[in-house]
């Protein structure tokens, strides 16, 4: 909302991503359900670091401004990725698509993008969640669960994220490039290794 109230929302790139991000919505959740616990932790860390070095090592944060058509395949494949990471992980798309879409965005209009997109991949994937976690045992799943939806810790991190998405989105705008960076890579490498540290 943020974002798109501020015009830095590509709505033509969102209508792409979103039928991409649906597919992997659906898709991930009911991969997980099979998935060892350890793979999926080692997996998703091992992902999230190198995502960390291809932020860091790339030049896509860096947008001279002279805006280039976006390669729909491109898009497409970048779009299928990112949504199974999310869908799978619990991690923000924009990890992933942010840096691509970077280079042929603003960088302020490409985190807006990013976030729109998430919006939809998100919502299918807990749905997805729910349904697929639905007639598991209370002996497996804990009380005041919602399928695979633990209600406290989402009430919890809802919360949050309504409180400080307003103040993301004004650092965003302000933060240098360069540090961007080196901020977005940070996180993605602390993940990763609390991911792998999970199942060590």
């Amino acid at each position: 909302y943020h974002y798109n109230k501020q015009g830095n929302v590509k709505l033509a790139v969102v209508v792409r991503v979103a039928p991409v991000y649906i597919l992997a919505a659906i898709v991930g959740p009911t991969l997980v359900h099979y998935m060892p616990i350890f793979f999926l932790h080692l997996l998703m860390g091992l992902v999230l670091i190198l995502i960390s070095g291809v932020v860091i090592f790339s030049h896509q944060f860096n947008h001279d401004l002279n805006q280039r058509p976006i390669n729909s395949a491109q898009l497409s494949w970048m779009a299928l990725l990112a949504g199974m990471v999310t869908s799978m992980s619990g991690v923000a798309t924009g990890v992933i698509l942010l840096p691509y879409l970077s280079r042929y965005l603003p960088r302020i209009q490409a985190v807006g993008t990013s976030v729109s997109c998430a919006v939809v991949g998100c919502g299918i994937a807990t749905v997805s969640y729910i349904i697929s976690g639905f007639h598991q045992s209370t002996t497996v799943l804990p009380p005041y669960s919602l399928g695979y939806v633990y209600l406290p810790a989402y009430g919890v991190v809802a919360l949050a994220m309504l409180l400080f998405t307003p103040l993301g989105v004004r650092l965003a705008q302000q933060i240098h490039t360069e540090y961007f960076k080196w901020l977005l890579a940070a996180l993605l490498s602390l993940s990763g290794l609390y991911s792998i540290w999970l199942v060590l």
